[in-house]
């Protein structure tokens, strides 16, 4: 939070600087217009654009300010910058936590699907199990009496 509020601090502090220079350009211009100007000899059309000696004094104001908008709009483009990537990484784990919920979800609704057809046929399926087992256990002693029967064969020749 600090490094937010040290980083906001900073693009504030530019900003400020950037419009006391811009209070220095309008106040210069409004200067300007009154020499060129005095108040009985104002016509509606004047030309705005400063004299050549008057350029000196103009320019270095105007670059002053042209550097403080290019460092505020770099500024801004950093911060742009990092609020796209931060808003790419909290939709990212937003999306993943979504997805994670929904696969979650559905798994559940799955296995209580599962478990409400299992309780539906869970008597067909003892059933079922009862009869293989009863198969099975007649075939075994089909075979115990098969090997019995060979027992007695085997006896008897030797």
């Amino acid at each position: 939070y600090e490094e937010e509020f040290d980083k906001e601090k900073a693009v504030l502090e530019d900003y400020y600087r950037f419009l006391e220079i811009l209070l220095n350009l309008l106040t210069l211009e409004v200067r300007l217009f009154q020499l060129r100007n005095p108040q009985k000899s104002f016509k509606a059309y004047h030309n705005m654009e400063p004299e050549q000696e008057e350029w000196i004094i103009y320019i270095p104001q105007a670059l002053r300010a042209c550097d403080a908008q290019m460092r505020i709009l770099q500024k801004w483009r950093y911060g742009l910058w990092e609020g796209i990537q931060l808003a790419t990484n909290n939709a990212q784990q937003e999306m993943g936590e979504q997805t994670c919920n929904w696969v979650t979800f559905n798994i559940a609704k799955a296995w209580k699907r599962l478990e409400f057809k299992m309780i539906l046929h869970m008597n067909r399926y003892e059933r079922v199990i009862r009869e293989i087992f009863i198969v099975r256990q007649t075939e075994l002693l089909m075979h115990i009496i098969r090997l019995e029967k060979h027992e007695k064969v085997r006896n008897m020749t030797n």
